[in-house]
C-alpha cells in the first residue's frame, strides 16, 4: 500500500485474506492505529480478536470522561450522562457513521461534574457514539486487564525485526522500479532474515550444553 496511507485502512483485509492459505488467527495485536472500532467489529464477525491500545485523537476528550461512562440505549438511540441528563441528536455523519450527541449548555454548566465531563470553550459535553461503539465499549474494558498487558509485551520483539529489515537489508529504500519488482525485493529480504533465524535457532540448538544428571543421595 502507499506509504502516506494509515496503516489500519488495509488491516481487515489483510488478516482475513490468509484463510486462503488455511490460516485463521484467533487474536491480531497492533499498536493505536488499528484500534479504531470499524476495525474491531470486522474482526469480531470472523471470530478474530484486535488487541490494541485506545487511541485519543484530540486534546479536548483527553482527562474527561469516557464515552462507556454514559448509557447508550440503542434501539431508542439515546444517552444518559453520568450525571443523569439525557443528550439530543445533533447530527448523523453518514460517511464515518456517527450519531452526535450534545448536551444542554444549560445542564453542563451547572452540573458538579463538569470539570471531569468536559474540556470544550462553550462549556458543554458533545459525544459521538459509532456504529461499532459496543466493540469499542468492549475494547476499553478489555484493556484494563493483565492480559491486555501481557499481550502488549509481545510487540517490541516485532518492532526489532522490523527495524533489521530496513536498518542492515535496505528495505527502506526500493532498489528497482515498478511495484512487481519492489514485491520481489520485499519477498527476497523476508526471506533472507527467515532463513538467518532459522540458522540461529539451529545453532543455539546445537551449542546449548546437555543437562544435568542429578542423582539424588
Amino acid at each position: 500500500m502507499p506509504g502516506n496511507q494509515m496503516d489500519g485502512r488495509n488491516a481487515v483485509a489483510t488478516i482475513t485474506e490468509q484463510k486462503e492459505q488455511g490460516i485463521k488467527p484467533a487474536k491480531v495485536i497492533g499498536d493505536s492505529a488499528y484500534s479504531d472500532g470499524a476495525y474491531r467489529k470486522a474482526l469480531q464477525q470472523e471470530d478474530i480478536q484486535m488487541i490494541a491500545p485506545q487511541r485519543i485523537k484530540n486534546d479536548v476528550s483527553k482527562g474527561v470522561y469516557p464515552k462507556s461512562a454514559f448509557t447508550y440505549d440503542k434501539e431508542k438511540q439515546k444517552l444518559i450522562c453520568p450525571e443523569g441528563k439525557e443528550g439530543s441528536i445533533a447530527y448523523y455523519d453518514r460517511q464515518k457513521k456517527i450519531l452526535t450527541f450534545h448536551f444542554s449548555m444549560t445542564d453542563c454548566q451547572k452540573c458538579p461534574s463538569r470539570v471531569y465531563c468536559t474540556n470544550a470553550k462553550d462549556g458543554r459535553r458533545t459525544v459521538g457514539i459509532s456504529f461499532a461503539q459496543e466493540a469499542i465499549f468492549e475494547a476499553e474494558k478489555y484493556n484494563q486487564s493483565e492480559e491486555f498487558k501481557a499481550h502488549m509485551k509481545l510487540r517490541p520483539p516485532i518492532e526489532g525485526k522490523l527495524s533489521e529489515l530496513t536498518r542492515y537489508h535496505g528495505l527502506r529504500r526500493a532498489r528497482y522500479r515498478g511495484l512487481l519488482k519492489l514485491n520481489l525485493q520485499c519477498y527476497f529480504t523476508a526471506a533472507a532474515v527467515n532463513i538467518k533465524r532459522w540458522i540461529k535457532i539451529i545453532l543455539e540448538r546445537i551449542q546449548a550444553p546437555p543437562p544435568l544428571n542429578l542423582v539424588p543421595v
